[in-house]
Order: C-alpha cells, then sequence, then structure tokens
C-alpha cells in the first residue's frame, strides 16, 4: 500500500485484519501500533492469534471460528462480534469485529475500538448493582419494619373474641402502614381505637410506632379510662416524644384518632375523637319511630357527607337500620402545641346488634368510578347500612370488593383501615 493509505490506516480507530486461507494472517492495519502497541509485522501469520489473546482457549476458538467461515463459499451477513485482545502492555482492549469474504478465498476484519464505550458501559453496569443492592437493601429493611409493625397490631382474633364478631380491614398503600389500630382489655371494659399518622410508607410506619407507644403509656401504664381524657394525654405525650430535639424546632406531625371504650357491665360505649368519628349501625323494626334526639342527652347522632364529621342532619336508615354517627372535635392529636384544644366524651347505651364502625379517611380519598373522583363519603355510610345482613366477614370482604371494584386501575393514595364490631 501506498504511504498515504498507510498514514490514513494508522490514524483510524480502527484495526483492519486480512485472514488467507490457511489461517494466517497477512495484512494488519498499521493503526495496530497505536491501539494495540504492536508493529503490523509481529502480527504477521500465527502472531495474531498468539500475541492479541488471554488464554489458550480464547486462542483456539478463535481460530477454528475463523477456519469455519473460511471453508464457506460466501459468508452470510454475520452479528458483529465484540473481541477482548489483549496488548503490548498486557492491558485489554474492546475490539468489535465485522467479518467479510475477501478477494481470493480470504477472511477481511475489520474491528473498531470500543473500549470507551465497554468501560463506560461496565460503569453502568456497576452502577445498576449497586442500585439493585440498594434496593434490595432497603426493601429487606422496609420488609423487616413491616414484620415489627405487624408484631406491634393486636391479634383479630383477640378482637372478636372480645365481642359477637368483628373484623379489621387493613390495607396499607406501601409495605409498611401511617395506619394502626389499638385494642386492650381491663376488667369489665375494653378499649379501642384507630389511629391515622401524618403520612404513609416508612413515616407514617414510624409515626403509628410512637403511637403504639403513646396509647401503652397512657391507657395501660397510666390506667387513664375516659376516652376525651386518653386524647388529652396523647396529645401531651407525643408532644413531649416529637420535641426532644435541642435545635428549638417544634414537629409539626401528628395524628388523627377515634378513641371508644366498651363497659360491659354499665352497657355504655364512651367515644372521644380528634378528627376521626365513629359510626354506629343500630337495628330497629322499620315499623318503631325515628330515634332521632332520643339520646341526644349523650351523643351527637348526625348522617353528613363529610367522614370527619359536618353539619347536623337526621340519621341514616336503610332497611330499619339507622345509622349514628359520634362526630369527633376538630382537632389533632399533635400539631399545634399553642392552640387550646377540646375534646369531648360521648356516651350511648349499647344494645345488642349493634355494629360499631372505627376507620380512617383512607377509605373515602381512593379515587376511582367514571370521572376518577374520590369514593363519596355519603357512599360510604351507605355502604355500611347496605351490608347489615352480612356477617362481619362478609362485610370486610365486600368492603374490599367494592373499593377496589371503584378504583379499578387507579393506583391506592392512602392507607385503608376499617375496623368492624357487632355485639
Amino acid at each position: 500500500m501506498s504511504l498515504v493509505t498507510d498514514a490514513i490506516l494508522e490514524k483510524l480507530n480502527s484495526l483492519i485484519v486480512v485472514v488467507n486461507q490457511t489461517g494466517n494472517v497477512e495484512y494488519v492495519s498499521p493503526s495496530a501500533k497505536r491501539i494495540l502497541g504492536f508493529e503490523p509485522e509481529q502480527l504477521m501469520g500465527e502472531g495474531w492469534w498468539n500475541l492479541t489473546r488471554n488464554t489458550i482457549d480464547d486462542r483456539k476458538s478463535i481460530i477454528e471460528l475463523t477456519l469455519q467461515q473460511l471453508k464457506q463459499e460466501s459468508l452470510l451477513e454475520t452479528v458483529p462480534q465484540e473481541r477482548l485482545l489483549k496488548t503490548a502492555t498486557g492491558g485489554d482492549r474492546w475490539i468489535l469485529w465485522n467479518t467479510s469474504k475477501g478477494p481470493l478465498n480470504t477472511l477481511v476484519g475489520i474491528g473498531h475500538d470500543i473500549t470507551d464505550r465497554k468501560k463506560a458501559e461496565l460503569k453502568l453496569l456497576e452502577k445498576n448493582t449497586e442500585l439493585v443492592q440498594h434496593n434490595k437493601d432497603m426493601l429487606d429493611s422496609i420488609q423487616y419494619a413491616s414484620r415489627i409493625q405487624e408484631a406491634i397490631l393486636p391479634d383479630v382474633q383477640k378482637i372478636k373474641n372480645a365481642f359477637k364478631d368483628a373484623f379489621v380491614l387493613y390495607q396499607p398503600k406501601d409495605v409498611v402502614s401511617g395506619d394502626y389500630y389499638f385494642f386492650y382489655q381491663r376488667g369489665n371494659k375494653t378499649f379501642v381505637a384507630v389511629v391515622d399518622c401524618t403520612g404513609h410508607g416508612v413515616p407514617g410506619a414510624l409515626m403509628s410506632f410512637i403511637a403504639n407507644g403513646a396509647l401503652k403509656e397512657v391507657i395501660i401504664k397510666k390506667g387513664v379510662e375516659d376516652p376525651s381524657e386518653i386524647l388529652y394525654a396523647l396529645d401531651e405525650e407525643l408532644f413531649l416524644v416529637l420535641n426532644k430535639s435541642k435545635d428549638g424546632v417544634v414537629s409539626l406531625d401528628g395524628m388523627d384518632v377515634a378513641i371508644g371504650v366498651f363497659d360491659f357491665v354499665e352497657q355504655t360505649f364512651a367515644y372521644a375523637g380528634a378528627f376521626r368519628p365513629v359510626l354506629v349501625v343500630r337495628k330497629a323494626p322499620p315499623s318503631l319511630p325515628s330515634t332521632d334526639g332520643e339520646e341526644s342527652q349523650h351523643a351527637n347522632h348526625t348522617y353528613s357527607e363529610g367522614c370527619v364529621g359536618g353539619s347536623s342532619s337526621p340519621s341514616g336508615r336503610l332497611g330499619g337500620a339507622e345509622l349514628i354517627e359520634m362526630t369527633a372535635s376538630r382537632y389533632p392529636i399533635g400539631f399545634y402545641a399553642d392552640v387550646k384544644k377540646v375534646f369531648t366524651t360521648q356516651t350511648i347505651d349499647i344494645q345488642q346488634g349493634d355494629s360499631y364502625y372505627f376507620f380512617t379517611d383512607g377509605y373515602c380519598d381512593q379515587f376511582g368510578g367514571e370521572k376518577a373522583k374520590k369514593f363519596n363519603r355519603k357512599q360510604f355510610k351507605e355502604l355500611l347500612l347496605s351490608a347489615q345482613d352480612m356477617e362481619m366477614s362478609e362485610q370486610e370482604s365486600y368492603l374490599q370488593y367494592v373499593i377496589k371494584n371503584w378504583r379499578q386501575d387507579e393506583p391506592q393514595t392512602d392507607d385503608i383501615l376499617v375496623m368492624g364490631i357487632k355485639l
């Protein structure tokens, strides 16, 4: 070849190798010096195979492949092959080869140096491997946190044993939940609570651990029994727990709570709520007159649009079942330390056959339906009324079915917690 051609080939970032019909290399482009560090003359004959291969097995396999290709009358279009070649300094270069038939039954290989690209790919692969491992470690930690959270949740069977029947529909948005339920028995009194903590996922779960500790401190250790007094004590306990830092920054985390106390000697149910109401469904013969106002000295009964209560209106009825809403105080637990909060205990007489529903706002906050709107809060109450002829386990399945059918392909937007208790 001419000096001009050699000069051009030397500057190419590619190798050109010609192999004759015996398998020996009869031409190597001058660019081999720059790319591999070998003089082209060193790579002639068997030098190419001996000097550029890292192992004997690699050398044997590539020679066998080359001889097979030489025997073919016409070399069909082949997929480019990536090969790792050894350099004169003991390093490696990645070459992408395109092979074709040349004149006089030769093979012509054109190899492009893709070392920089391969290094970038390997770096990316390493980074991806690290990310996969990091995500796995994080998921393992969250799964472990989920097992811890499940361990602190009360045994649903114990709740069922304490009443005629019960269910707990507990459906975290993520692996762990910011919703939490509480159950405790002391003497003739049974304490039940649902808690909706700030956030969901890991932050919400951490708050639920705090809620668990605070409820146990107030109810079990300190022995507080009046629902409103429990809320006041919880508010104080939460403020102390969340504001231990010395930087003077006040935490704005908190929780909504519904707490109920069943007294099976006095046959009463006492309730207080922080943004979380309790719904009571009371069955009565359809021929009986409305009970609106009969127990007004005990409880505030409403049938409003909101899951946290609203303007007073007559109790809901459906097929002889009456829905009584025990409305919550419009103050959360936590959040505000400089606001005078008011929590009020409401009490009603319990009747056999009553159903009590404690719930967070997650069920009503699910988007779906034809217009992708939130589940209507009035629908939730009508849903409970329509399910009164079902066993509690059937009610749980029914509620799951309805909200799943409502959401269709919409993602779950919040933790879901509904607890049903039948006397």
